[in-house]
C-alpha cells in the first residue's frame, strides 16, 4: 500500500516563490536545523514542497509540505483526514480567524496542544490529534498563501519550529512532553517579535507596516 506522500503529486500551482530579499527570510528559514536561533518569520520556500494530495473522493488538494517533516506525520491517516477536513469546510473570510501575527502563532501553539479538543470526562487529548491538527494546519496556511504569503509562510515557520519538538516516533500521547516544556522558547518567540513591533511603532510605522518589518529582524 502507498503512503500519503509517495500519492500525492508535484504541483507548482501552489505559490512558493522565493520572497524578496529584503524580507530578511533568512533568519526564519534554519528554524529546523537550528532551534536557538529561530525568531518569528516567514519560512524559506525552498523548504517547501508544493503538492497536490489525493483526497477520499478523487479530488485533489493543493498543499505546501515541508520537506523535514517527520515521516510518521505524513503517513499519518490523521494527517490525511485533517487536510481534507479544511479542505472541504473553507469558507469566504476564513483567514479572519488569524488576526495579527503574535495572535497566529499562539493559536497555531494552543491548537497543536489540543486546548479546547480535551475530552470531556477524562480531560486527555486524543492521541491522534496531532497528525490531525497539523494536517489542518497546513492546509489552513497553503489557502492563506493564495492571498497573503508571507503571512501564510509565517506560520508554516513556527508550525515547523513547534513540530521540531516532537519526537522522531509517533507518541503514545498528545500532547507529548517535548511540546508542553517549549511553551518558554515560544514565549520568548512572541516577546522578542511584540518588542520588534513597538520599536517600529514608535518610529510612527503603521501596526499592519509594524508588523511586517518586525518579521525581518534578527535576533
Amino acid at each position: 500500500m502507498m503512503n500519503y506522500a509517495e500519492t500525492a503529486s508535484i504541483s507548482t500551482n501552489v505559490p512558493v516563490t522565493p520572497l524578496p530579499q529584503s524580507q530578511c527570510q533568512e533568519h526564519a528559514s534554519d528554524h529546523i536545523s537550528a532551534v536557538p536561533s529561530y525568531a518569528i518569520g516567514p519560512i524559506d520556500p525552498s523548504r517547501l514542497i508544493a503538492i497536490h494530495a489525493p483526497c477520499s473522493n478523487g479530488e485533489e488538494c493543493p498543499l505546501l509540505i515541508p520537506k523535514q517533516f517527520p515521516l510518521w506525520i505524513l503517513n499519518h491517516p490523521e494527517f490525511r483526514d485533517g487536510c481534507e477536513r479544511n479542505f472541504f469546510t473553507e469558507e469566504e473570510g476564513a483567514n479572519e480567524e488569524w488576526g495579527t501575527v503574535s495572535r497566529m502563532v499562539n493559536l497555531i501553539y494552543s491548537k497543536l496542544l489540543g486546548q479546547g479538543f480535551e475530552d470531556f470526562p477524562s480531560g486527555e487529548v486524543e492521541p491522534n490529534f496531532g497528525a490531525w491538527e497539523i494536517g489542518w494546519l497546513l492546509r489552513d496556511f497553503t489557502r492563506l498563501a493564495d492571498t497573503d504569503r508571507v503571512f501564510a509562510l509565517t506560520g508554516i515557520a513556527h508550525l515547523c519550529f513547534l513540530v521540531s519538538f516532537l519526537p522522531v516516533e509517533q507518541p503514545v500521547y498528545w500532547p507529548p512532553v517535548g511540546l508542553v516544556w517549549t511553551r518558554w522558547r515560544h514565549d520568548d518567540a512572541v516577546k522578542a517579535y511584540r518588542a520588534q513591533v513597538c520599536i517600529y511603532r514608535e518610529q510612527g510605522k503603521s501596526y499592519d507596516e509594524a508588523q511586517r518589518l518586525a518579521l525581518c529582524q534578527r535576533h
